[in-house]
């Protein structure tokens, strides 16, 4: 181990091509994660592996330089200990599919941040990675932008005109819907109202699932973004700042609470610290900009009914937000007391969710704030890690003093990142959801692809022209904001657990800590070289090849699900058999086996059936705290009329999810059946009693009792009152 190495670095061909070639996949998965970041699993997982495939690649080149850098110091101390402790509670985990994806998108991150760390030694490269990183964020806006507009409207006035959810499916699963029915077949009538009300909310959320994490996304980018169009020349400034408006207008549309608490708070952390020099030097721009931001409010408070109704109601929604926000939380905490050394395993907190949570409280699969799921996840452990990292983030940015100017020179080889981002905004285009933005692919989706990518490029360049003119203070203020972003934001929502949002978060902060975090060299000279190479190439393909038969056992399995919808029975075939496919190329996934067994009961032959109570059982093995699971076997075995084992399985649907109505009828219902009348009778009253509970305290409808199940349910009642 030593400081500075005893041979001279590399500087042959080779060892160049493979550096920009890290450089390459660095801004190729950066670019890529957030709009991909709705898609299937696959996908996210394949362009995280990009990021992850650079870090290789420049820990190879390290080889001919006879030495290795490493992050060193606090920072690094926070990673490794977060990915060691996540490993071991991953080792003990119920759920390994879970866990396994949840360990390796933390290893994407953290990729992310040391080949930021790698590449940022060098100042103008430093910056012309930031401002590809934050180009990003203006075609990911303006999709934002076009579904308020439009997509939305177009959308929910298509359902407005359908009197239910299947004349929609109807008559427009041959349209220009096609995708999206499609995928909504298995919607049940609350789930189909709650999602007409999502679309009539007109909250956007571009290529995310969730209009708050498109809120936490823009948090990221958006201060380095600003601080470098304030840097820019005044006869370009302009353009740069029209340009940012954009991921400004969306940021706005996504009526995210929490996310503009957050910003907030940001301009309050700016006002403080750089406010007073800054208001002396541009008094007038401030003040254009706070008028032109009320007169564009009043405007459209003016112009639009929908707007001011929007914005009146946000604030009897804070009350109900926070409330349902301490529910998760108190369900989380609740949680990591039933494991509190190792915790459940990462990744787990939906499948023992539904054991810890409220009558009343809504189900969702992440706790909205991600220390907290860090800690019923992975323990206290992990959450130190996770806090130990970015505080000494935070902490060695505020103490680091950056150079106060910068020559205009251009980076190296910038066309090289320009096509990077370019060729990821064209390939997630056309594999991920851009291609379905106007309904099924057409020529108009082509144009709105190529005109995403003009728009990154554009941007790209106009960010690199200020960032040659900008001063390293201010700049280095702007990305210790967008660390700050993400970390508030974290308190109230999953920015952690969306890749889109995290994984640009890390690569910023990797750049943010470039110039003054601490680097350890140890030496590669004979055999060591050879040994550590080794070891590298062994692990590395390894790591490749168990996320690449992940990944394809995952698209498997989507094609899979898509076919057995299918009306002809060819396509429903090869379904069945992408979905065994799916089983053997990944062993471990529940999901797969899950969905094998529902599309072997729709056959209602009974070899299917006996097949598909196997691949019911396997899922229940695979994630036996998952309560679904449990219900979905024993309605099965019931009717197979294998009563006891039908009852086994629903007590135990019970006991993991003991607030869900559904799960208690079934259970009364195998009781009665097994010649237990009384204590199936107390099992119906229980499930009535838990869905008055749950309309009284305001959970969602789709958790509900249906009307029909409600009128069954009676119904068996009745038969018992009877004298």
């Amino acid at each position: 181990m030593t400081d500075r190495t005893t041979q001279p670095a590399d500087t042959s061909p080779f060892a160049a091509a493979i550096r920009w070639g890290s450089i390459f996949l660095l801004v190729l998965s950066a670019v890529m994660v957030p709009l991909v970041s709705s898609e299937q699993l696959s996908l996210r997982l394949v362009c995280l592996l990009l990021g992850i495939a650079g870090a290789f690649f420049w820990l190879l080149q390290a080889m001919f330089e006879y030495r290795v850098e490493l992050p060193w110091g606090w920072p690094a101390a926070g990673g490794v200990l977060l990915l060691v402790a996540g490993l071991v509670s991953a080792s003990f985990s119920d759920c390994p599919q879970d866990a396994a994806v949840t360990i390796v998108t933390w290893i994407g991150y953290a990729s992310g941040f040391t080949l930021a760390v790698w590449a940022g030694r060098a100042e103008r490269l430093r910056r012309a990675l930031l401002c590809a990183v934050c180009a990003a964020a203006v075609p990911i806006a303006a999709m934002g932008v076009l579904q308020y507009v439009y997509l939305l409207d177009n959308l929910h006035a298509r359902m407005e005109a359908s009197d239910s959810r299947e004349e929609f499916l109807e008559r427009y699963s041959e349209a220009e819907w096609e995708d999206f029915a499609s995928k909504r077949r298995q919607y049940s009538q609350q789930e189909w109202d709650s999602l007409k009300r999502r679309a009539a909310s007109k909250r956007v959320f571009a290529t995310f699932a969730l209009p708050n994490s498109l809120a936490g996304y823009l948090l990221v980018l958006l201060p380095p973004a600003i601080a470098l169009a304030a840097a820019a020349l005044r006869s370009r400034r302009w353009a740069l700042t029209a340009l940012l408006l954009v991921p400004l207008l969306a940021f706005f549309f996504t009526f995210s609470k929490g996310g503009w608490l957050v910003a907030l708070v940001l301009l309050a952390l700016f006002l403080i610290s750089q406010g007073r020099s800054w208001l002396r030097r541009r008094w007038l721009v401030a003040v254009g900009v706070v008028l032109a931001l009320a007169a564009a409010l009043g405007i459209g408070l003016v112009a639009s009914p929908y707007l001011r109704t929007r914005l009146t109601g946000m604030s009897r929604e804070l009350g109900g937000s926070a409330r349902v926000r301490v529910e998760y939380w108190t369900a989380g905490i609740e949680m990591w007391k039933s494991d509190p050394v190792l915790g459940i395993g990462p990744g787990n907190f939906k499948n023992h969710y539904m054991r810890h949570k409220a009558v009343a409280a809504e189900e969702v699969r992440h706790a909205h704030n991600d220390y907290v799921q860090l800690l019923a996840e992975g323990g206290p452990v992990v959450l130190l890690g996770y806090l130990v990292f970015w505080l000494a983030i935070v902490v060695g940015a505020v103490r680091s003093r950056p150079e106060p100017t910068l020559s205009p020179e251009r980076p190296p080889l910038p066309w090289l990142l320009t096509v990077a981002g370019v060729l990821a905004v064209l390939a997630t285009g056309f594999f991920g959801g851009l291609l379905h933005v106007f309904g099924r692919p057409s020529g108009l989706s082509v144009l709105w692809i190529l005109g995403s990518a003009a728009l990154w490029g554009v941007t790209y360049h106009a960010l690199r022209r200020a960032a040659a003119n900008a001063p390293a203070r201010p700049l280095a203020f702007g990305m210790l904001l967008a660390v700050a972003g993400l970390l508030l934001h974290s308190l109230v929502d999953l920015d952690l657990y969306i890749p889109g949002v995290a994984y640009p978060a890390f690569i910023v902060a990797g750049l943010l800590a470039a110039p003054w975090i601490r680097r350890r060299a140890f030496s590669l000279e004979g055999a060591r070289r050879t040994i550590v190479a080794a070891a590298v190439v062994v692990v590395g393909l390894a790591f490749f090849f168990a996320v690449h038969l992940m990944c394809q056992a995952s698209s498997a399995q989507a094609t899979g699900r898509e076919w057995r919808l299918s009306s002809r029975p060819a396509d429903r075939r090869d379904g069945l058999l992408l979905l065994q496919e799916s089983t053997r190329e990944n062993p471990l996934d529940h999901s797969a086996f899950a969905s094998l067994g529902a599309t072997f009961e729709r056959s209602r032959r009974p070899s299917d059936l006996d097949k598909a109570a196997d691949a019911w059982q396997r899922a229940i093995a695979l994630n036996p705290s998952y309560a679904d699971y449990h219900w979905r076997l024993a309605r099965l075995l019931r009717d197979r009329r294998r009563r006891d084992d039908a009852l086994a399985e629903a007590q135990l649907a019970v006991t993991l999810a003991p607030t869900k109505p559904q799960y208690r009828i079934l259970l009364g219902d195998l009781l009665d059946l097994t010649g237990r009348p009384e204590a199936a009778h107390a099992e119906y009253a229980a499930a009535l009693r838990l869905n008055d509970e749950m309309v009284r305290g305001g959970a969602p409808g789709r958790q509900w009792l249906t009307s029909r199940e409600l009128t069954a349910l009676q119904a068996r009642l009745d038969r018992y009152s009877k004298p």
